[in-house]
């Protein structure tokens, strides 16, 4: 009995070296079970936020939000636009170092460039005058330029927007077709006249070639579309002298018909979409040896030009765009030849471009960049 007592005992040993080296031990038969190691601890439950508590801390922090700005913005000068109200927004909104700048007597005096362009007149032979005016500033300066000259062609352009003012009000479309008459034939300007009577040419069409090529045949249609009143209002509007019954030959200044251009450029008149075709339409135009052949290509030029030989006057009037600003820009001229005001008026382009070049505020900023495209039909026809 003892024997076999011993036998066990010593197999009891030998199981619990095994089992040691193996790195297991049985755990007693009526141990009690070990307890869970500090870090396996299961936490307790945490019960959720209410419902309400997301909205409360986010109206919270917007109310600081709002508190803060407002303690802020007290602190600070009003805006320039709420001191100037009655100003002019764009300048009302510029900064001090560069309204100063615009405001120096370098930049604000054009008495030099006045008396430049009246020795380049000395040197021609007739009678000429210009108009310049800042579309910044609206400071501006002339010769003569309240002096009439017979408008010729340059009376084309009222017509046109006359035109395109029933278009605006939905009364035509550039879509629609029109037929040459007998009496809208006029060679004296323009090729549209040898198509010949019959010849089928939308309305777009037409408005291009009176701009582009100041047609003479294009012109006589849109005088059978519009009546007497139509074309009136549209030269009121722009700001050029009206005809009278049974009274002289309509004649305008270069002061005056400055304003046409200053209506396209501010969109007064036309809507924006129209006026921008506009004068997109007169940047492509097929006369170039005036204004534009003294400004460089990379600047574009709209114009329009006007010619009356009988009394030797030839016009070129525009809008030149550069990145430092845009001029309004007029050369007139009576009794000259077409070589000789062609030159004069490309010498006083010159010379206008590089006295504003050199005038330019160096720090004031540089207007918006605004380029010339022309504009789709859908897109001239927007309500805007």
């Amino acid at each position: 009995m003892a024997k076999k007592r011993r036998s066990k005992s010593a197999t009891v040993k030998r199981k619990a070296q095994v089992e040691k080296q193996d790195g297991t031990a049985a755990a007693p038969a009526h141990a009690p079970p070990a307890p869970d190691p500090p870090d396996m601890a299961v936490p307790p439950a945490r019960r959720p936020l209410p419902g309400w508590a997301l909205p409360a801390v986010l109206i919270l922090a917007l109310t600081l939000g709002v508190f803060l700005t407002r303690r802020l913005l007290a602190g600070r000068p009003k805006n320039c636009s709420d001191r100037f109200p009655l100003l002019s927004q764009r300048v009302a909104r510029m900064a001090v170092k560069e309204y100063l700048a615009r405001q120096s007597p370098r930049f604000g005096s054009y008495r030099t460039m006045r008396e430049q362009v009246s020795m380049v007149f000395g040197r021609a032979q007739g009678t000429f005058a210009f108009y310049f005016e800042d579309l910044q500033t609206g400071l501006w300066v002339g010769i003569r330029e309240k002096e009439p000259f017979a408008g010729a062609s340059l009376l084309k352009v009222p017509t046109v927007i006359a035109v395109l003012k029933k278009v605006e009000d939905g009364d035509l479309s550039l879509g629609t077709e029109l037929e040459l008459q007998k009496q809208d034939i006029d060679p004296r300007f323009g090729d549209l006249w040898r198509m010949g009577e019959g010849f089928s040419m939308s309305l777009e069409g037409l408005v291009q070639a009176a701009l582009t090529r100041s047609d003479n045949t294009a012109v006589k249609v849109f005088n059978g579309m519009l009546s007497d009143d139509e074309q009136l209002a549209a030269r009121y509007a722009v700001g050029l002298p009206c005809p009278t019954p049974n009274g002289p030959k309509v004649r305008v200044s270069p002061k005056q018909y400055a304003n046409l251009f200053r209506a396209l450029y501010c969109a007064s008149y036309l809507k924006r979409p129209m006026s921008q075709w506009a004068l997109s339409m007169l940047t492509t135009t097929d006369y170039n040896e005036g204004i534009p052949a003294g400004v460089p290509d990379r600047h574009q030029v709209a114009h329009k030009i006007g010619m009356w030989q009988k009394e030797g006057c030839y016009h070129d009037c525009g809008i030149v765009y550069t990145r430092h600003m845009d001029y309004l820009l007029c050369v007139m001229s009576r009794d000259a030849t077409l070589r000789q005001s062609n030159r004069v008026s490309r010498d006083v382009s010159k010379l206008v471009y590089e006295f504003v070049m050199r005038s330019r505020p160096k720090q004031a900023a540089a207007p918006h960049a605004r380029r010339m495209r022309s504009t789709s039909r859908a897109g001239a026809n927007k309500r805007l």
